[in-house]
């Protein structure tokens, strides 16, 4: 087959190479590849045209000054991928944050012209991609793909032992997750017909005292620690002193620190939680990230989420809102594109809605709620392990498949979903297990590349590889992608 591989920064420029290698000895042909910047070896891939991954994402670059050069994108082309624009048009919130609306749609076309040529001219069998696509390019490709009937195969970590998902069109979830529930029907495992590292991956997480906070949450503690503050404000004050705008950054910080922020805004609404009253709870994601952007697909506007359950709730339930504990440590006191002036607000106005503290525990939130809500966010599967449902927006969650994730998308389908859930909802360590073999069959191993470094795999990194290509291998050569 000939590939796309839209491999981005994910690797090292050694992996990719042993990557390109092993689907080439598999008998395919990367006619394009997309990693690392300044990463072309054409000596050992001399029929690959390379492409470097912040070259391609460039938000705001002309792509007519590339090597290639395509025709503009045309009006047609362009109706027929609103919903694309719409999703990249938030996309850019990532990179682009202070690009206009009208920027950002001149850099889409762009874009949407140059990728629909290239497509065009290479024409490639499938686009591999090493994660569900969320950098704007990466998008494009995709949407573009499913609309030129290429295959697409991209993958997607959870926080289950080291293991990995592998999606043909990811809005429609695992193919192999399917598959294997439909085999698996009717039977009851025990945790010994799981594979080791899911056993013990169960094991732990079931016993007392287990810290469940996520390694990512950890990550971002790090990152914005207090030392590394520090460093941050002493690196910020030297350069504005150089650039002799240290005044007004600091009338501007005072303003905020004095006058009004993001967090005053937020604690000036909030309210404590009555654990006796029903209530689902929706726990904020982290925005700008892939879980609500593109797999919210429109509930990446989560006050849309918000708006759509209270429509939907009983009189006498609420909505427990809480915002990401890290979701103001990269912007501090600053309102952004994500949180802009008013957001809170617009949430806390709703008819039973309730703002709690951020700094109430989400898993006492979790144990005392009807349900909690989640778009793909690690969330929705701590509470399957709560024994909770979860009312599920969005796509490619990739515990999307557990029996008691009700997937809604409007008012009707939420409201549905509630009444259920109303008379009662009996979830077993059963059906978590059942669940996990399932999940067992349906994923892969991998200790780094895909999903990051993971401590608690035993696997070497020549397995990972092999897991990957042969994964990769298989999906490309099956015969049941559906669109």
């Amino acid at each position: 087959m000939r590939l796309f591989v839209i491999w981005g920064k994910s690797s090292t420029e050694q992996t990719l190479t042993k990557i390109l290698a092993g689907l080439i000895s598999r008998g395919h042909e990367v006619v394009y590849c997309v990693g690392p910047d300044g990463y072309a070896p054409q000596q050992e891939f001399p029929n690959t045209v390379f492409e470097g991954h912040f070259e391609a994402w460039d938000d705001l670059n002309l792509y007519y000054e590339g090597a290639f050069k395509y025709p503009p994108a045309s009006k047609e082309l362009i109706v027929q991928m609103y919903k694309t624009e719409a999703i990249v048009l938030s996309m850019m919130n990532k990179r682009s944050k202070n690009a206009n609306v009208n920027e950002r749609k001149h850099y889409y076309y762009n874009k949407l012209g140059y990728w629909h040529g290239a497509l065009t001219k290479f024409k490639p069998d499938a686009v591999v991609f090493p994660i569900i696509p969320h950098k704007s390019y990466q998008f494009i490709i995709h949407e573009l793909a499913l609309l030129l009937g290429i295959k697409t195969v991209s993958f997607q970590e959870t926080v289950v032992s080291d293991r990995v998902m592998v999606y043909q069109n990811f809005w429609q979830g695992s193919a192999l997750m399917k598959q294997a529930q439909t085999k698996n029907t009717g039977q009851n495992f025990s945790l010994n017909d799981l594979s080791p590292d899911i056993k013990n991956y169960y094991q732990q997480y079931t016993s007392p005292g287990f810290d469940r906070t996520p390694d990512y949450m950890l990550d971002w503690k790090n990152r914005f620690s207090v030392i590394n503050k520090i460093f941050g404000k002493i690196k910020i004050i030297g350069q504005s002193f150089a650039d002799l705008s240290i005044f007004k950054k600091s009338g501007n910080y005072f303003y905020k620190l004095f006058v009004e922020n993001i967090k005053k805004e937020y604690l000036k609404l909030q309210q404590e939680p009555d654990f006796n009253q029903p209530y689902v709870y929706l726990p904020l994601h982290f925005q700008p990230e892939r879980t609500t952007c593109p797999q919210g697909d429109v509930f990446d506007d989560q006050i849309l989420m918000a708006e759509t359950l209270s429509n939907a709730l009983p009189k006498d339930w609420l909505l427990y809102v809480k915002e990401h504990p890290v979701q103001w440590l990269p912007t501090g006191l600053n309102y952004s594109g994500v949180r802009y002036k008013g957001y809170y607000q617009r949430i806390a106005r709703l008819k039973n809605v309730r703002l709690v503290p951020i700094t109430t525990s989400t898993f006492d939130l979790t144990d005392h709620a009807r349900a909690v809500v989640a778009i793909a966010g690690t969330v929705g599967w701590e509470a399957i392990m709560k024994l909770k449902p979860v009312i599920g927006f969005g796509a490619a969650a990739w515990y999307e498949d557990f029996p008691y994730v009700f997937k809604v998308s409007d008012v009707d389908s939420c409201r549905r979903a509630i009444a259920i859930i109303k008379q009662g909802v009996n979830i077993t360590d059963q059906d978590r297990i059942n669940f996990l073999k399932s999940f067992d069959e349906a994923s892969l191993r991998d200790s780094r590349f895909l999903a990051g470094f993971k401590k608690n795999s035993d696997i070497t990194e020549e397995q990972s590889l092999k897991n990957i290509v042969e994964s990769i291998d298989k999906e490309l050569k099956s015969d049941y992608h559906f669109n």
